[in-house]
């Protein structure tokens, strides 16, 4: 798909800057990747968005979405599809919609926000008990944080986090926030009510001057917490017992199903997502990478993009009517890498050949984290070759494919998996 060319380029001549570049990649990618292991959500925000548009807006009677917009499905693994989604005339898109995007568009506080350098992300959550969604916004970066932002009244409004890892309880109207670092550990617990953020609670756990110094001291000096709420200082039990009346943790969810900027922006100013209109195209072919790519960009597409969950999910479900469950697909995705004397972030590879930076934690099919599973037994690990690209795996105990790193020339690493390998096309 098309995206603005962002070229990220750390330019050296010598093979010392080169290797010190990419330990840095290396230490840097456990940082960015620090919200991996997110579980498949139940409900993309396409669904969110299509569940609150098919109520009335509170201020707006006549704004109503059609039904929901699916993409095609391709009819073969030889032939791509030729059906199409239905369409949304932008006289259907909710006000509260409208309103997110000019938000993201112009919203000084959010510019302010969204200016931390990370790649910030996006989605839809039902943290009140009406029928609009809030947006959610998720930095990536501990110290920059987090933003929810309501409709209300014809109004939006919003409500800086100062640290990610917050989680809610849906319909609830409650914010939890217990994050921090550094020995320092603060809790908040905000509501959401009639448009209006309140901090209804809030605590510290710390340690404190006496402890810090006892534990330079003395190396078996035991790592110790102090805890207060609001003004009082309190035993741990006290502090845990002071959350519990007003949040219950154990109920608690975490926002998931995250969009890049582009993607959920036209979400919002459409009503589907970006890809909602392409079609895909399975091919079952030994071969690597590069010759995946160059195949799909012979036949008018390129190696599948898949920005986000709705698209993983038309991709999986190819993926089974075809019968091909068994395989592994190349995507149009590449790690970390040089390119002569450039470096490169991960990415998606366009068909002109530009690409949009990511994250891939954004993505909640990115490496498979199913409870139970016996990494020791991966049947789609590679040993002894660099991890440069990207290769889908379905897995049935969910239904949807995950994407896992991958040599390039597959088969020259691993020649057991001849016969295993293919690609997906896709066409605009």
């Amino acid at each position: 798909m098309d995206y603005t060319y962002w070229e990220v380029c750390l330019i050296s001549g010598d093979n010392l800057m080169k290797r010190f570049y990419k330990c840095l990649a290396v230490l840097c990618c456990p940082f960015l990747l620090s919200a991996c292991g997110r579980q498949l959500p139940e409900e993309s925000a396409k669904d969110a968005f299509e569940d609150a548009a098919s109520v009335e807006d509170s201020s707006d009677s006549d704004s109503e979405i059609s039904s929901a917009v699916d993409a095609s499905v391709a009819q073969s693994s030889e032939e791509a599809s030729t059906e199409s989604s239905d369409e949304l005339s932008t006289n259907s898109i909710p006000k509260w919609s409208k309103a997110y995007a000019e938000y993201l568009r112009t919203g000084a506080e959010y510019i302010s926000f969204a200016d931390c350098g990370s790649e910030v992300t996006y989605t839809l959550i039902y943290l009140d008990d009406d029928d609009i969604p809030e947006l959610f916004i998720d930095t990536g970066i501990e110290a920059s944080g987090q933003m929810v932002i309501t409709y209300f009244d014809g109004k939006v409004v919003d409500q800086y986090l100062s640290r990610i890892g917050s989680q809610y309880i849906e319909k609830s109207g409650l914010i939890y926030t217990d994050t921090g670092h550094m020995d320092y550990y603060p809790i908040s617990i905000m509501k959401l009510e009639n448009g209006v953020f309140t901090e209804i609670a809030s605590g510290i756990r710390y340690v404190s001057e006496e402890d810090f110094k006892k534990m330079g001291e003395d190396e078996n000096y035991p790592y110790t917490l102090t805890y207060e709420w609001g003004d009082k200082t309190v035993t741990e039990e006290e502090f845990n017992a002071h959350v519990a009346e007003y949040y219950d943790v154990d109920k608690g969810k975490y926002p998931d199903n995250y969009y890049s900027y582009d993607e959920f922006l036209y979400l919002l100013e459409n009503g589907k997502w970006f890809s909602a209109d392409h079609k895909y195209e399975l091919l079952v072919q030994d071969c690597s990478w590069s010759e995946a790519q160059k195949i799909c960009l012979e036949k008018g597409g390129y190696l599948a993009t898949v920005t986000c969950t709705d698209e993983a999910k038309v991709i999986s479900e190819l993926i089974k009517k075809e019968g091909y469950t068994n395989k592994a697909f190349f995507v149009g995705y590449r790690s970390c890498e040089w390119i002569g004397d450039t470096f490169c972030s991960f990415r998606w590879i366009n068909q002109d050949g530009s690409y949009q930076e990511i994250m891939p934690s954004m993505y909640d099919f990115w490496d498979y984290h199913s409870p139970g599973y016996d990494y020791s037994k991966n049947e789609w690990s590679f040993e002894g070759g660099e991890q440069e690209v990207g290769l889908a795996k379905y897995f049935e105990e969910d239904g949807m494919i995950y994407i896992f790193d991958a040599p390039d020339k597959i088969l020259s690493v691993s020649p057991e998996y001849a016969g295993k390998i293919g690609f997906i096309c896709e066409y605009d």
